[in-house]
């Protein structure tokens, strides 16, 4: 989950489900989905991660947390005073409008616009999806085509626009963009 804050006040710009590569049956693959910013799940990982930020006193700037999904129920595995990494920005900008990076902006440069906006939630309005994957560039295709796979079954409105993608971190230059509505 990716934040920002000013003064206190706390904009949740993002919320990503990444399966890990150990939960992966390829060696070495993680990918994500951007999820929409409301739904139970969501609902309680916010409230961990704003408790989270207040208890660590990240009152203002950027903040990157990752939490785990637990049988006694969410669990905060670490939180960073500093943008999340990698195409994440660019891609929630292009899924939402408007991600952690111009949030960041607003919080520095035009404070009121921040505190004006603060409060509404993010809404997608294409799906975003990324593959982080080592390994040879066909190795890579499969793992991007998995992702849309699961962008579509995470969205499941065939109104959506296409399915945006980036990702194949590693030595290749696989950068799917699937035409799809999803």
């Amino acid at each position: 989950m990716n934040t920002v804050s000013l003064d206190g006040t706390h904009h949740v710009c993002d919320i990503w489900h990444v399966r890990p590569p150990d939960q992966d049956a390829a060696a070495g693959l993680s990918r994500g989905v951007m999820l929409p910013r409301r739904g139970p799940v969501q609902d309680a990982l916010v409230l961990h991660t704003l408790a989270a930020l207040d208890i660590l006193g990240l009152r203002h700037g950027p903040a990157h947390t990752e939490l785990a999904l637990t049988p006694e129920g969410p669990c905060v595995v670490t939180v960073g005073a500093h943008l999340s990494g990698g195409d994440l920005p660019l891609m929630v900008a292009g899924a939402a409008g408007s991600g952690q990076l111009e949030w960041t902006v607003d919080a520095s440069v035009a404070p009121q616009r921040f505190f004006r906006r603060a409060a509404r939630d993010y809404r997608r309005t294409r799906s975003a999806a990324f593959v982080r994957a080592a390994g040879t560039a066909h190795g890579c295709a499969e793992a991007c085509n998995a992702a849309s796979a699961a962008c579509e079954r995470a969205d499941g409105d065939p109104a959506r626009p296409p399915v945006t993608m980036s990702g194949c971190s590693s030595n290749s230059s696989v950068r799917p963009s699937s035409t799809r509505s999803t």
